[in-house]
């Protein structure tokens, strides 16, 4: 049994993109005179929430998932948006790795083994 090298690439893709993102901003925050130490990058870098990368880079998907959201769910939605995009990203991909690797080791679905 192996799960394929891509398809463990595609599912970190956006884990490694919510820490991309967190780079970018750690970066974009220092002055141009500043250098990156272990002290200055413990004191400063931060991970983002999931609600803010939304409201950075694409507020008209927050404005329609508000809008879409029922009353009864909107504290599940908020404590969502108010974890960690790479937390989120992370365990997700890690839910379909585990997936696929009892799948795996059962031969069931795509691991099916061919004869």
């Amino acid at each position: 049994m192996r799960i394929p090298f891509l398809l463990f690439i595609l599912l970190l893709t956006p884990a490694l993109a919510a820490l991309g993102y967190d780079m970018y901003q750690f970066q974009s925050n220092l002055e141009d005179n500043q250098t990156i130490s272990i002290e200055r990058f413990q004191a400063d870098f931060k991970l983002s929430d999931l609600g803010f990368i939304l409201k950075q880079q694409s507020p008209e998907t927050l404005n329609m998932l508000a809008a879409k959201v029922p009353e009864d769910m909107i504290p599940t939605v908020e404590a969502l948006l108010k974890t960690k995009a790479l937390y989120i990203t992370l365990g997700s991909s890690g839910v379909l790795l585990t997936l696929f690797l009892l799948l795996g080791l059962l031969g069931l679905g795509p691991c099916k083994k061919s004869k």
